[in-house]
């Protein structure tokens, strides 16, 4: 009824979940914290500005810090608003 193949290849099946269970349940903390170490990292870098000079040490160029502001006037949350919607008008 049962070969000798069909034996092996459940030996060592058992043998595969014996080994993940252990892997997982048993040594888990230890290859979680050696994975965390080995893991990559990215991390954004700002890189530093300053300015460009000449040779004669006369200023070049420069680093200006720039800034964007943006409003939508019509914004679901403001149209609600009575008060802010009663100034936008006026200024208008």
């Amino acid at each position: 009824m049962f070969t000798p193949a069909f034996g092996l290849i459940v030996l060592f099946s058992v043998a595969v979940i014996i080994q993940m269970y252990r892997l997982q349940f048993i040594q888990g903390k230890k290859w979680k914290a050696m994975a965390s170490k080995m893991s990559t990292r990215y991390e954004n870098v700002e890189a530093s500005r300053g300015n460009i000079l000449s040779v004669d040490g006369s200023l070049l160029a420069t680093s200006v810090p720039e800034y964007e502001l943006h409003m939508d006037m019509f914004a679901g949350g403001i149209e609600d608003d009575k008060v802010f919607m009663a100034r936008w008008i006026r200024w208008r």
